[in-house]
C-alpha cells in the first residue's frame, strides 16, 4: 500500500524534515548529560540549536539559567510550527502541547492567591512556556492576584469556564486540590472534544500512559487501588481497569497483549521489584514509536509534526534534567 499524503501539510513537512537533522544525536546527548561542569556543558551546547539561547547563561548559575533557556527554545519551536501548520491543526497541536504549560501556571497563580502571598509576588512561580508568555501571567497577577473570584475572572475565557463550577465549593472548603483537579479535568474534556486525527490519537496515548503509570505505581506499592483515572484513552478503556481492578497485574498483561502497550508490561516484574521511572520511559518511547509508524506512512500529514513534537519535548526535558543537576557554587573557569 502507498504512502498517504495529505497535501495541507507540504509546508510543515519541509520544515519538520530539516528540523530533524538538528536534533541532538545520541552520542552527543550522552556527553551532555554526562558533563561534570557548567562549562562543559556549554562547550557540549556550544555548536547546537540551544546555542543562541545559552549566550546569556550564567556558568556559576547554570542550573537557574540553563533550564530556562532549554524550555524557551521548545516554545519558540513549538510556536514555529504551529504558525507552520494548517489553521485548524495549529489551534489542536497548541492544545495538545502547550495547553499543559498554560494549565501548570494557572495553577501557579491558583496557589498563590490560596496561600496569600499577594498579588506581585508570583513571578518566579510562573514559566510562561505556553500559548501565553511570562509576561502575560505576571501582568494577570498583579492586576487580579488579590483573590480567587477576582483570579478567576481574569483568567482567559477557557480556563475560567473550567474552574467558575468548583469556586463555590473551593470557598467553603478552602481545598486547592479541588480548583486543581478542575483544570486537569477540563484539559482532558477538550482533548477528548476537540482533537481529531493524529491530534486525538496522541492525546489517548498521553491518557494511556497516565492510567498504567497509576497502576504501575500501586503494583509497586502494593497499596489499595484508589487512583482517579481518566477515560478518553485509545487503547486502555474503562473494561480494562474494571477487570484489572477484580483480577490483578497477570489478567492485565493479557488484555493488553493486543495493545502497543505489551512489551512495557511484559517485561515489568510485578510488585516490589518495579521499576517505575523505566517502567514510564518504556511506556513514552511505546507511545512514540507508534506515532513514529503512523509519520513512517503518512509522511505529508499531522503524525510528521506529533513524530518530531514528541522527539524535540523529550530532548528539551533531557538536557532541562542535565543541567539541573550541575552542582551549585562552581567557580567559572576563564
Amino acid at each position: 500500500m502507498g504512502r498517504i499524503m495529505n497535501s495541507d501539510y507540504g509546508y510543515v513537512y519541509g520544515r519538520v524534515s530539516g528540523m530533524m537533522k538538528h536534533l541532538i544525536d545520541p552520542a552527543r546527548m550522552e556527553a551532555i548529560q554526562s558533563s561534570p561542569t557548567p562549562q562543559a556543558f556549554l562547550s557540549h551546547i556550544h555548536d547546537t540549536v540551544y546555542s543562541k539561547w545559552f549566550e546569556d547563561a550564567r556558568p556559576q548559575f547554570l542550573w537557574i539559567d540553563g533550564e530556562s533557556a532549554v524550555y524557551t527554545h521548545l516554545k519558540d519551536t513549538l510556536d514555529l510550527l504551529a504558525s507552520a501548520s494548517p489553521e485548524k491543526a495549529a489551534e489542536q497541536f497548541r492544545t495538545l502541547f502547550q495547553m499543559p504549560w498554560d494549565i501548570q501556571d494557572v495553577k501557579s497563580l491558583l496557589h498563590s492567591v490560596h496561600d496569600n502571598l499577594g498579588s506581585g509576588e508570583t513571578g518566579i512561580l510562573v514559566e510562561g512556556f505556553g500559548v501565553h508568555g511570562f509576561d502575560f501571567w505576571v501582568d494577570l497577577n498583579e492586576k487580579h492576584g488579590k483573590s480567587m473570584d477576582s483570579l478567576v475572572e481574569a483568567l482567559p475565557p477557557m480556563f475560567k469556564k473550567m474552574l467558575e463550577p468548583k469556586l463555590q465549593e473551593y470557598s467553603e472548603s478552602k481545598n486547592i486540590r479541588l480548583l486543581e483537579d478542575a483544570l486537569d479535568k477540563g484539559m482532558v474534556d477538550l482533548w477528548i472534544s476537540a482533537l481529531e486525527g493524529g491530534f486525538r490519537e496522541y492525546a489517548g496515548m498521553r491518557i494511556d500512559r497516565y492510567n498504567l503509570t497509576c497502576i504501575a505505581r500501586h503494583l509497586f506499592m502494593q497499596s489499595e487501588f484508589n487512583s482517579t483515572l481518566l477515560r478518553g484513552g485509545l487503547f486502555f478503556t474503562k473494561d480494562l481497569i474494571r477487570v484489572f481492578k477484580k483480577t490483578g497485574f497477570e489478567e492485565i498483561r493479557h488484555l493488553l497483549s493486543q495493545t502497543p502497550y505489551h512489551d512495557a508490561f511484559a517485561s515489568m516484574p510485578s510488585g516490589v521489584d518495579t521499576d517505575l521511572i523505566a517502567f514510564e520511559e518504556n511506556l513514552e518511547r511505546t507511545g512514540h514509536a507508534y506515532i513514529a509508524g503512523k509519520a513512517l506512512n503518512q509522511p505529508i500529514s499531522e503524525y510528521s509534526l506529533l513524530h518530531y513534537a514528541c522527539l524535540k519535548e523529550v530532548e528539551a526535558r533531557r538536557l532541562a534534567v542535565a543541567v539541573s543537576l550541575l552542582e551549585p557554587g562552581i567557580e567559572v573557569v576563564s
